[in-house]
């Protein structure tokens, strides 16, 4: 099976050199610059730097891994082959994203590997051991289950209606713990430490805070002031956050706002360490939280 690879960024040099080194003939790839498909074919045994019909026309399984907004474009200004295999790599769209491939006989499908791809060394770091979803029929589901098993990832199908959610997840989990460490960083750099100091210090408690995650769940994992109930503490780190890096403060009462709302609390104000009296606190600083938000996002809408 010859597979093309239409797109050759983070995610598709990964994936190509990755089917590459699992014994699968990546036969050619394309981009928007040829340079940059020449970089990635000069890196592969057999493959060659085509146009994106050439890719369709010698390929039997071609992935379509550019941004989203031109994923459709792609499979419509194409000709492609009755029974070809032809597959997106995003999260957020469905397989009927590529319907226009099936005019041609060509099967349309999804691949999203659920895990972060910054560039083609992660990809062979980071994509073994992760989930993989999948959305086609037969029988391009079976070559996509039987590519997933031979990257040691997991897999499961997911339709074409769980997919914004299931994208959404991923965002949540990954894109927002980046920008959550970076709000993070910035707050020790408020105080004096480089982003070294501080990436030193706050990921081994990443790092730790993921083995708790595994081993027990979120709801078992939480620590810290609100899972404690302590909100004392939390109205505290409000007034340090706005003090020193005030463009944090609405991330830190958002979070915590969420964790109320979701239940996350482990002291709910009825019982435990901190006595019946909580509650009362807890309630004044949900609508303190409520406030702060609406002010906030008031003053960014005029600003």
């Amino acid at each position: 099976m010859n597979i093309g690879v239409i797109g050759p960024g983070r995610v598709g040099t990964g994936l190509a050199r990755l089917l590459a080194d699992r014994g699968y003939t990546v036969r050619s790839v394309s981009g928007k610059t040829r340079a940059r498909a020449e970089i990635l074919a000069a890196a592969l045994p057999q493959c060659e730097a085509t146009s994106p019909q050439a890719v369709a026309d010698t390929c039997d399984l071609v992935f379509i891994t550019t941004p989203d907004n031109v994923i459709a474009s792609v499979a419509e200004t194409l000709e492609w082959r009755r029974e070809q295999g032809v597959v997106h790599c995003s999260g957020a769209l469905s397989a009927a994203t590529l319907a226009a491939v099936a005019q041609y006989g060509a099967v349309p499908g999804a691949f999203h590997p659920l895990q972060t791809l910054p560039d083609a060394q992660a990809a062979f770091a980071n994509l073994p051991g992760s989930f993989i979803g999948i959305e086609a029929e037969e029988p391009l589901l079976t070559q996509l289950k039987e590519i997933a098993t031979s990257l040691e990832c997991t897999w499961g199908y997911v339709p074409a209606g769980a997919r914004p959610a299931y994208h959404a997840a991923a965002v949540l989990v990954s894109n927002y713990t980046v920008a959550l460490a970076h709000a993070g960083v910035e707050l020790w750099q408020a105080i004096g430490k480089s982003e070294q100091e501080a990436l030193h210090a706050l990921l081994p408690l990443l790092q730790g805070t993921v083995h708790n995650l595994r081993r027990l769940g979120p709801a078992a994992a939480l620590t810290g002031p609100v899972a404690r109930g302590d909100w004392a503490t939390v109205q505290q780190n409000l007034a340090a956050i706005d003090e020193n890096a005030p463009q944090h403060t609405f991330v830190y009462a958002a979070m915590a706002l969420a964790m109320i709302y979701n239940n996350l609390a482990a002291i709910d104000g009825n019982d435990g360490a901190f006595g019946k009296d909580c509650a009362v606190d807890k309630t004044a600083l949900e609508r303190e939280l409520q406030a702060l938000l609406s002010a906030t996002l008031k003053n960014r809408g005029t600003s």
